[in-house]
């Protein structure tokens, strides 16, 4: 049997590391930009979190993590490396 999926643009990832404290605070001020981007922790002692959001809106997430650094330190950091299968 064949794969029917499409290929068609992905969402594009930014990865951030902030206080594991923050997180709560982080998701808090992401919210009030609708349904612009959201995220997954990837690693709870060290608050890395994957923001995805959709193509064509990299300009608006970046504004929006504009808004949100006014209250919450965060910095982005290079994707992490995937561990060995």
């Amino acid at each position: 049997m064949s794969d029917t999926r499409q290929s068609g643009p992905r969402s594009v990832g930014r990865y951030l590391e902030l206080a594991p404290s923050s997180i709560a605070l982080f998701r808090f001020l992401l919210e009030p930009w609708g349904h612009l981007a959201q995220f997954t922790v990837l690693d709870s002692r060290r608050a890395v979190i994957k923001v995805l959001c959709a193509p064509g809106q990299e300009k608006r997430l970046d504004r929006a993590l504009a808004c949100v650094a006014e209250e919450v330190d965060f910095r982005e950091i290079p994707a992490p490396k995937r561990a060995a299968d």
